[in-house]
């Protein structure tokens, strides 16, 4: 008995470590700000495009989920870079992970990742907090909600967020923590160009409505990740799916080896 028991939980890690790598990588990295800077304010973009911000500040750089992260950033992308990523009549995937230090009083409808349209960031994409605590996953305006996001996340704690968007089915997608949270339908082709700024930690270029947090890991592609590919992230912050190791054969021979003896044994 206790030796099926040790089968049957080496056979769960191997499996558990099988699963949450991507089964693809065929969507290509847009940029990739680390946020692993020690000093200065400006987040790199570590993909082959040099998507630097290029206006703003950062309050400090403090420990985050992988490496540093931005705490209370105040960032934004020049007009040419702002442009090349709109995805405008496209599909994307954002992503990043937020630590919230409060989300109550001034501390709402804050930007966190996306555009400064002229109802916010989630013009022509983006994730924002509202005035009543939703998580917002935004496309043109349309909008996935996340309901109670401060007592569902707590404050100090970092959450992963993924949104993503289908120009062929017009579907939007948000993903928190891995899992998927809700979907809206913006309609097909529905992102149009951007009057203003990809940010971080803004909202709607105001002073007032800024992310009282920090900020880490923001990753944009060029196509809809599926959620396999959405838990991967989740379990492997700090790295792009490229970057993610695939499963090797010879731990998919010992899974299927772990799986014959545990089957023979019972």
């Amino acid at each position: 008995m206790k030796q099926i028991q040790k089968t049957t939980t080496a056979l769960a890690v191997i499996a558990t470590a099988a699963m949450i790598t991507p089964q693809s990588a065929d969507a290509a990295l847009m940029a990739h700000w680390k946020m692993d800077e020690t000093t200065g304010n400006t987040a790199v973009d570590s993909s082959t495009n040099s998507r630097d911000t290029s206006s703003g500040t950062v309050d400090s750089w403090v420990t985050g989920t992988a490496g540093n992260a931005a705490s209370l950033p105040r960032l934004q992308l020049d007009s040419t870079n702002s442009e090349a990523l709109v995805r405008e009549n496209g599909s994307l995937t954002l992503s990043a992970w937020v630590n919230t230090n409060s989300t109550t009083g001034a501390n709402q409808y804050v930007g966190i990742v996306g555009y400064e349209g002229t109802a916010g960031p989630e013009e022509p994409y983006g994730f924002k907090i509202n005035q009543n605590d939703q998580l917002q996953w935004g496309v043109s305006k349309t909008y996935v909600n996340f309901d109670n996001f401060h007592t569902t996340t707590s404050n100090g704690t970092w959450t992963h967020l993924v949104g993503t968007f289908d120009t062929t089915t017009g579907v939007s997608t948000l993903y928190v923590n891995g899992t998927a949270a809700g979907t809206a339908n913006p309609g097909v082709n529905a992102i149009g160009s951007a009057t203003r700024l990809f940010s971080f930690g803004r909202y709607d270029n105001s002073t007032s409505y800024n992310l009282d947090g920090s900020i880490d890991d923001v990753q944009l592609y060029d196509e809809v990740l599926d959620s396999t590919e959405v838990a991967s992230l989740f379990a492997n912050p700090g790295l792009d799916l490229a970057s993610i190791p695939e499963p090797s054969s010879t731990a998919l021979l010992v899974l299927g080896g772990l799986a014959l003896i545990l089957r023979r044994r019972n």
